[in-house]
Parts: C-alpha cells; sequence; structure tokens
C-alpha cells in the first residue's frame, strides 16, 4: 500500500511527463542483497538487477542512467550512489531510511552528495505510508485486489506462526533476512 500511495499521491503526473517527453520506455533498475531477492525482482521485470553488497551500486546506476525517478526506501551509501547518477530535474522519493533504522545517530552513515539536489534541479519528496491513506484507499481497493487475482501483480509472503514471533519478524525486516511481505499469522480461520 505504501508504494501505491506514494506512487498515486506523489509520482502519477510526474511519471506520466517522463514517459511522454524524456524516454519512450523508462528502465527499472532494482537492488537487493541476495542473488534470491535479485532473481524474484529480474522476474517481476526489473531490467537491471545490483547485489548492493557485492556490487558496485554506483557503477552500475552509471552505466544504465541516468536517473529521472528515484524511489529510496533504504537512505545511506545507496542513496548517495543515486544521487550522483541523477538526472536533471529528477524526483527522489523518500519512503523509508532502512540502512538507519537501527544505528545510533552519531553512527548513520552521511548524505554526501546532498549538492547534487541543487546543481541539478532535483525534487526530493518524502512521505509516510499514512500521508495519502484517506485521498486513495478507495482506489487501492477497487484497483489492487482485482490485479492480484488475475496475477497480474505477484507477491511473495514471509509468514511468521503466532505474536510470539513478532518481534523476530520486525527485526528480519530491518536486517534484510526477511523474503517477501513479512506477515504474522494470528489465527488459522479462512
Amino acid at each position: 500500500m505504501p508504494a501505491y500511495f506514494g506512487y498515486r499521491g506523489i509520482m502519477e503526473e510526474k511519471a506520466k511527463t517522463f514517459l511522454k517527453l524524456r524516454h519512450p520506455k523508462l528502465k527499472i533498475i532494482a537492488s537487493a542483497g541476495t542473488a534470491q531477492k535479485l532473481e524474484v525482482m529480474r522476474s517481476l521485470g526489473a531490467d537491471v538487477v545490483v547485489d548492493y553488497k557485492k556490487e558496485n551500486v554506483r557503477a552500475t546506476l552509471a552505466q544504465h542512467g541516468p536517473i529521472d525517478i528515484y524511489w529510496d526506501n533504504a537512505a545511506g551509501p545507496i542513496l548517495d550512489d543515486a544521487l550522483a547518477n541523477m538526472a536533471e530535474y529528477g524526483v527522489i522519493v523518500a519512503c523509508g531510511a532502512i540502512s538507519s533504522y537501527n544505528v545510533e545517530e552519531k553512527n548513520r552513515p552521511p548524505v554526501k552528495n546532498f549538492i547534487e539536489v541543487f546543481q541539478k534541479s532535483l525534487t526530493v519528496k518524502g512521505y509516510r505510508g499514512p500521508d495519502f491513506v484517506q485521498q486513495y484507499m478507495a482506489d487501492f481497493i477497487a484497483e489492487i485486489p482485482p490485479l492480484v487475482f488475475a496475477g497480474k501483480i505477484r507477491l511473495r509472503e514471509h509468514r511468521y506462526d503466532g505474536l510470539k514471533h513478532a518481534g523476530q519478524a520486525l527485526a528480519d525486516v530491518h536486517t534484510g533476512a526477511n523474503f517477501g511481505k513479512s506477515l504474522i499469522v494470528v489465527s488459522d480461520d479462512s
């Protein structure tokens, strides 16, 4: 839901402009920290995948860029790599900072390439998942479940059995140990 709400609330009109004026087909570049997750991203349609733990992300982005739209949920070094490879008038949508959640403020990696924001006239827009719920929830319910049931949107779930595993589920999300959407199953009732 947060990605849908962010797209509708922030990027929908901008994305249409990019598609019409700049590129007949935008390239999707995805990053993850395991070969299994990268393979899933390929199967979901990513044009380029990069293992941020083993590969030079900045070089990959430079090879396949410049970047018009960067959807950031990581912050840290990957955000710096993206900033260095943004196109003029590009847009960064910031909806998370997973690289910094479990790090004391004094130990968080600094953003070194913030100068790119004004040198390239970038737009940086942050949002929280709930920001657009009221405005777009009815649209989400009307549009997304039918696409899931038709197989046009594929989901991956990482299930945890019972509330006793809630802490582990949260820890796994923050360390990347989960694979797919983390769900805590509290009942087997259908």
